[in-house]
């Protein structure tokens, strides 16, 4: 679906995508008695507004196509008194519920505008639709809102406040007018009218249904990662292990290589994550097409490519990603800020990033192309579905395989894959082994074991050469360690619950004072919402203080203040997947949270 777009924790488009299951699941509530004739309207309008639209369309020009276009979606608009939410802030139009209630604010920005720029072209500051229209969310009654130019259409189903993620399903109206297929004319007539807003007779409204069934679709993406994480890590320490010997030169134990592949994988994840939330600069071409990872997805992924065993093309260039993170660059538009924390520190991972000396000399581990593609996959696609009874089985090649969208996983989900591999221990296999599915404990389990003890009723998935590195579950290793996950709801009340009596009836600048330390931090659960409440609560204690809540605060800002967050964990590893989490989360709001430490502590 090339012309929809999620942004934050909202629908998932692994569900949107599915016609079958959506139609199949909402058939009574997605407009299909009148879809035929009012898309024909809606059609006409969309296709109207691409042709007469540009960036010289004054707002005037934009109303005068936008209003008959939301007409014809249902959208009866008042402009009356109910568009007033707070002083200075307005709505262009509200959409009432029968009772007169608000229902969904709408803004109306001129076709020059981007929705997300402010009329100078900048990303900050309130004059953003945008970010105008979180504010009314924040402020008014109205659960939904609607924000156009034209061009592209947006609805914001909920404000998330100050330390959050701003969620909103956003068409490309240009796109669709242009190629739009078939099943996003059926999701833009279902999905963006009153109607859709509204509770139906089981109270729910279909927004809150899809939302909760997006949320069980993106939890199986998350299980299917881990399954690719792991596979991943496999492939990068076999890698090393095959340069090394090839050169005769020492092996690392392996603990210290699943640790080092570990950290290689989730550079990746993090370079994946950021790419798809916009926080590196995808769209500059020079850095999409020398550096970005998408760009070695998409080599990878392309239909015949073939990646051989004696090339390395692969690894210089993700090895060269790596360095351009770590050192930055501010070229012209091409800007990267160097992330300055331990996972991009090469004497944290020795194993891939330091010269290891052989006959010939010294120099890195140099992984094959064969390999390096074969993690890229897996962390590129979900290989696996769900069937009866959480029974795992492969999909075929080509057969329903769908790309990761990391934009619509949380922070903590990608926590969580972290968590799981605390239960595994690195081996060699020893002699001929076979990867298989097996029972264990009453779930099923996939599993390395020698094929004398394949249990009956165990599945082949595939051989294990002797001298393969594979990563083996553990029974009881996990709890051992003293790792268990906490679910996101009670990791966020118990965070409320600890620092609300420390910002009550404190100042702005006195919230930015406050330092948060976790002695048991695992991957952020408990860090990733303090942070956000920290920073909900700094917006807040700004409005009392009759303070522009909404202005964003920029890097030299943010640096100058003292406060921070630490953290210890015994399993150094941990400080990696927590830092990694929490970065992504700091940077979603412009930075607008407090503090300033990014990193593992030293102290």
């Amino acid at each position: 679906m090339l012309n929809l777009r999620i942004a934050g924790n909202f629908l998932s488009t692994y569900y949107l995508a599915d016609a079958t299951q959506l139609l199949r699941a909402e058939r009574d509530d997605l407009g299909e008695a009148t879809r035929e004739e009012g898309l024909r309207l809606v059609r006409r309008l969309v296709r109207r507004a691409s042709l007469d639209l540009d960036d010289t369309s004054t707002p005037a020009a934009t109303r005068k196509v936008v209003v008959p276009l939301l007409d014809a979606l249902g959208f009866e608009l008042d402009t009356g008194e109910t568009t007033r939410v707070d002083d200075g802030l307005d709505a262009d139009a509200v959409v009432l519920t029968p009772d007169g209630a608000p229902l969904c604010y709408v803004v109306v920005a001129p076709a020059s505008q981007h929705l997300d720029a402010n009329p100078a072209g900048r990303r900050q500051g309130d004059a953003r639709p945008q970010r105008r229209l979180e504010r009314l969310l924040r402020h008014g009654r109205a659960p939904f809102g609607v924000v156009t130019n034209g061009r592209e259409l947006r609805v914001v189903a909920k404000d998330p406040g100050l330390g959050g993620e701003a969620a909103y399903l956003a068409f490309d109206l240009v796109g669709l007018a242009e190629y739009g297929e078939e099943h996003e004319w059926r999701l833009l007539w279902a999905l963006l009218r009153p109607e859709a807003m509204l509770p139906g007779p089981g109270g729910t409204s279909l927004y809150e249904r899809a939302e909760r069934v997006s949320e069980e679709a993106a939890a199986r993406v998350s299980d299917d990662l881990s399954v690719g994480v792991r596979k991943a890590i496999e492939h990068l320490a076999q890698g090393a292990i095959d340069d090394l010997r090839a050169r005769d030169a020492d092996v690392p134990d392996l603990r210290t290589l699943f640790a080092d592949a570990l950290k290689v994988a989730y550079r990746l994840l993090f370079v994946a994550f950021a790419e798809d939330r916009g926080l590196l600069p995808i769209d500059v071409p020079a850095y999409r097409s020398s550096y970005g990872f998408a760009h070695l997805r998409d080599e990878v992924l392309a239909p015949g490519a073939e990646w051989l065993g004696d090339r390395t093309y692969l690894w210089e260039s993700v090895t060269a990603l790596f360095r351009l993170l770590r050192e930055g660059a501010d070229v012209g538009e091409f800007r990267v800020t160097a992330y300055d924390g331990s996972l991009f520190d090469p004497q944290g991972c020795a194993s891939f990033d330091l010269p290891v000396r052989d006959a010939r000399g010294q120099r890195p581990v140099r992984l094959s192309d064969a390999h390096v593609a074969a993690a890229i996959e897996h962390l590129s696609v979900t290989a696996t579905v769900r069937g009866r009874g959480g029974r795992v089985r492969k999909v075929a090649e080509g057969s329903g395989r769908r790309r990761v969208n990391y934009r619509e996983l949380s922070v903590e989900q990608l926590g969580s894959v972290y968590e799981g591999l605390l239960a595994f221990e690195p081996r060699l296999a020893r002699e001929p082994m076979v990867l298989a599915e097996l029972s264990s404990g009453g779930k099923r389990i996939t599993q390395v074991v020698t094929r004398d003890r394949l249990p009956e009723g165990a599945r082949e998935i595939e051989d294990v050469p002797e001298g393969r590195f594979f990563l083996f579950e553990a029974s009881g290793q996990r709890k051992g360690s003293g790792s268990y996950y906490t679910p996101r709801a009670i990791a966020a009340f118990l965070a409320r619950e600890a620092l609300e009596p420390l910002v009550v009836g404190r100042s702005s600048e006195e919230i930015l004072e406050l330092r948060v330390i976790d002695p048991s931090m695992g991957s952020g659960a408990f860090l990733v919402p303090a942070v956000h409440f920290l920073a909900e609560a700094y917006g807040q204690a700004r409005i009392t203080e009759g303070l522009d809540a909404d202005a964003l605060i920029d890097d030299e800002e943010r640096a100058a203040y003292p406060g921070s967050r630490q953290s210890r964990d015994m399993h150094q590893m941990s400080e990696h997947a927590c830092c990694w989490n929490l970065a992504p989360g700091l940077d979603q709001r412009g930075s607008e949270a407090p503090g300033h430490d990014v990193g593992p502590s030293d102290k």
